[in-house]
């Protein structure tokens, strides 16, 4: 697929501008400079035409405008001269600034500079005395539009498809499959990006020892034993003030990125989730894990800086007790120790991933449930609140991605003892694994019998054999 690369200095909208042209509110918009860092990449599609899109960070020449003025220069001038076109964005208002001309030197000076097209944003009074000034940068007529109001966006479309084309035929396509979507999640400063560079091998990801570096979440596509993968690096997940006019450092753009990342969450297949070797899991990590098993996620735990651990044999064992523990909601997820900074275990993430990512779509047959349900039965039968017997109709796995099981009684679910369903979700996992992975189990009621005055048979509660009335399916 092209790719183009949106360019240009802070605040001159070029996430506006990503999010009209992608459809939506993927990238952050905020007034402040600079709320964009690492960048996102999203497809687009015009005149039957798809190529990827991706948003940069605000470029300045002054390292002390922000904390990450040199870094994220680097990201998006890496990200521009690897794309296939640039779209080198300018502020109509402002007229022609020594920060544009700065800018367009550097892209003159990068080695192996794709095609540049010029954009005047916020062009919206007058479209042709705000691209006057720019003429003089070099790179052509420039276009006027606007991005908030989505003026002259067709024709800058129109451009860009046309300097596409030009730049050679559209690499053959791979074969169809549905990427394996896994998040990087944890909490602040977690080492989150920096795993993702040691994953994809390079610096796609800004790294930082201050919290909240990572705002937008991060796309990076590659594949992995043959399988295509998408990781997705997020913002640290944390809480904001709680009280008003105090801000703590939390800021409205921080605020949108922990949104980013709870969407992230519900989007993935797995996530992995860091937590600090040395500190153990904290409140904050297990709150993340209740999210990731309310959005019915896989999820791997990694126990991250390993590096720093002494007396690791000891550790392994607390570790692992301090996950089932406090990350009771995902006290079935696998724990991996690594070290995202030296590398260190980094490499059997992928097979813990994927395992999870398999376990999460497996379907168990229907006779096998039912002969699973009528072993618990055996084992431990059901009550009502009065003390009365009920007994299991059937049961059946209705979803995968996640497993989602529906249990069928002879009465009432408001009537059954609320233990039983959590007593089927212990035994379901202690049966069939499903590690990583989150389980849905739902008993209900008996359905009323088609025939007026017959009541549905109960299945033979026999260790081994369970049967499936006729006209319940």
């Amino acid at each position: 697929m092209k790719r183009a690369a949106l360019f240009g200095r802070p605040n001159v909208g070029k996430s506006t501008l990503f999010n009209r042209l992608v459809g939506g509110r993927p990238a952050i918009v905020h007034a402040r400079p600079g709320s964009t860092r690492d960048g996102r990449k999203e497809p687009v599609e015009w005149r039957g035409e798809t190529f990827l899109l991706h948003d940069t960070g605000g470029v300045t020449a002054d390292d002390a405008t922000h904390a990450f003025a040199r870094e994220v220069r680097a990201l998006a001038l890496a990200a521009a001269t690897g794309s296939d076109a640039i779209l080198f964005l300018v502020d109509g208002r402002a007229g022609l600034t020594t920060a544009d001309e700065h800018l367009a030197e550097l892209l003159r000076r990068a080695r192996n500079q794709p095609p540049v097209l010029l954009v005047v944003n916020k062009a919206e009074s007058d479209p042709e005395a705000a691209a006057s000034d720019f003429h003089g940068l070099g790179f052509g007529e420039p276009v006027p539009i606007s991005a908030e109001h989505g003026l002259g966006v067709s024709e800058l479309l129109d451009a860009l498809r046309e300097i596409l084309a030009a730049t050679g035929p559209e690499p053959a396509p791979e074969a169809a499959a549905s990427p394996v979507r896994i998040a990087i999640v944890g909490r602040a400063n977690a080492g989150k990006s920096t795993l993702l560079n040691r994953l994809v091998g390079g610096e796609r990801s800004l790294v930082s020892s201050i919290p909240g570096t990572t705002r937008d979440p991060v796309d990076e596509s590659l594949v992995v034993e043959g399988r295509p993968v998408v990781l997705v690096d997020t913002a640290g997940i944390r809480r904001g003030p709680r009280r008003r006019g105090v801000s703590g450092g939390f800021e409205e753009a921080d605020a949108l990125a922990v949104l980013l990342a709870g969407k992230a969450i519900r989007r993935a297949d797995v996530s992995l989730l860091l937590v600090d070797a040395v500190e153990g899991p904290k409140t904050s990590d297990a709150a993340i894990a209740r999210r990731i098993e309310d959005a019915g996620c896989g999820v791997v735990v990694l126990a991250n800086r390993w590096d720093l651990v002494t007396s690791r044999a000891e550790r392994w064992a607390e570790v692992r007790l301090e996950v089932r523990e406090t990350l009771r909601h995902i006290a079935h997820a696998p724990v991996r120790r690594i070290s995202a900074k030296t590398g260190q275990g980094v490499g059997a993430i992928w097979n813990a991933a994927l395992g999870v990512h398999a376990e999460r779509g497996r379907r168990i047959a229907t006779a096998e449930v039912n002969r699973f349900l009528a072993e618990a039965a055996a084992r431990f039968a059901p009550r009502s609140r009065t003390g009365r017997e009920v007994k299991i109709l059937y049961g059946t796995q209705a979803a995968v991605s996640p497993p989602r099981f529906r249990v069928f009684v002879n009465c009432r679910r408001k009537d059954l003892l609320p233990t039983y369903p959590r007593y089927l979700l212990g035994a379901v996992r202690r049966r069939y694994g499903f590690a990583g992975v989150p389980i849905r189990l739902s008993v209900e009621g008996r359905r009323p019998s088609r025939r007026r005055g017959r009541a549905a048979p109960a299945i033979q509660s026999a260790p081994g054999r369970i049967a499936t009335p006729r006209g319940d399916s």
